[in-house]
Formats: structure tokens, C-alpha cells, sequence
């Protein structure tokens, strides 16, 4: 599982208020609390353009939910995702061999995602083609082409929620 790269846009406040939102569910008593996820801290950057005031308001939530605010994806046991194949045989797409150029950055990539638990060693039939790829800021992005094994999965005929519809 890997996170789209994009720079984060910052915006000034329309008002002096601090606005965030929880989704929470009705449990019935003795129902055990979601295990929270540890996450590693990274470097944020609050805007020039808060108060002091807001400053110390917006930093002392960051402190408090610091577990949420972390950019490093990470596996989580709340949810279990099982996929049904529409073939009985492996999905094996060749692997074509890295160029020199890049192999070095896909295996420290690789190396980085076992390290942070997202991925692990395996010894299953399948296998999807890795590509090593240049962003438009000239660092290299770790690609897996799925599209070979999403030829074979069955579809969810369950839609995602819609986000407007569960704040509302």
C-alpha cells in the first residue's frame, strides 16, 4: 500500500474556529474499544499566518492525536480485506529485469516497505510486474502493475461510501 505524493496545500482559516470531524459508531456495552494505530512521527509545519494563539491550539491536537496525523503508512488489524479469485491457476506476469540505473533505488524501496511491516516475504505463486518510475521532481516511484491479478478478482458489488454522506 503505498500513498500518492502530493504537497500539502496550506490554507488560510475563514474564521477563528478550529474545525475537525470523528466518525463514530454505537457500540453496546462491553463492546472492547478499536485498537489505536502506532505511527511513527513526522515533521509538520504550521502556517505563518496563525495566531499564537491558534498556533498553540492547532499544536496541542497535533500532540494529542499524533498517532492519526502521521504520513508513513502502516498495516492495521481493524478491518480484514478477502479477495475471490475468478481462476483457479496463479496470475504469474514475467518479471522484466530492473535496469542498472534503478535497481539500486527499487531494492532500498523494497528494503524500506518490509522494514515499515506494509509488505512481506511471501513464497505464493503469484507475482506482478515491478517497475522503478520517474516523478515529474525527478525522484524514483516503486510501481507493482496489479493488472493481471485485477483481471481475475471478483467485483465488490457493495459501492464505497460516499464521504458527503457519512458526515451528513
Amino acid at each position: 500500500m503505498l500513498k500518492k505524493d502530493e504537497e500539502r496545500k496550506t490554507k488560510t482559516p475563514d474564521s477563528d474556529e478550529i474545525k475537525c470531524a470523528v466518525a463514530t459508531t454505537d457500540g453496546e456495552e462491553g463492546e472492547d474499544k478499536l485498537p489505536m494505530l502506532i505511527l511513527q512521527r513526522s515533521e509538520d509545519s504550521l502556517s505563518d499566518d496563525l495566531t499564537a494563539r491558534k498556533r498553540r491550539q492547532v499544536q496541542n491536537l497535533v500532540n494529542e492525536f499524533d498517532a492519526v496525523f502521521s504520513e508513513i503508512p502502516r498495516r492495521t488489524d481493524l478491518v480484514e480485506c478477502r479477495q475471490e479469485l475468478t481462476a483457479a491457476r496463479p496470475v504469474h506476469t514475467k518479471q522484466y529485469p530492473l535496469p542498472h540505473a534503478v535497481r539500486q533505488v527499487g531494492n532500498d524501496e523494497v528494503g524500506e516497505i518490509l522494514k515499515m511491516g506494509t509488505i512481506e516475504q511471501s513464497d505464493f505463486a503469484y507475482s506482478s510486474l515491478i517497475l522503478v518510475l520517474k516523478k515529474s521532481d525527478g525522484t524514483r516511484r516503486l510501481c507493482i502493475d496489479f493488472l493481471a491479478l485485477n483481471g481475475v478478482l471478483t467485483t465488490d458489488a457493495e459501492p464505497d461510501p460516499r464521504v458527503d454522506t457519512l458526515f451528513s
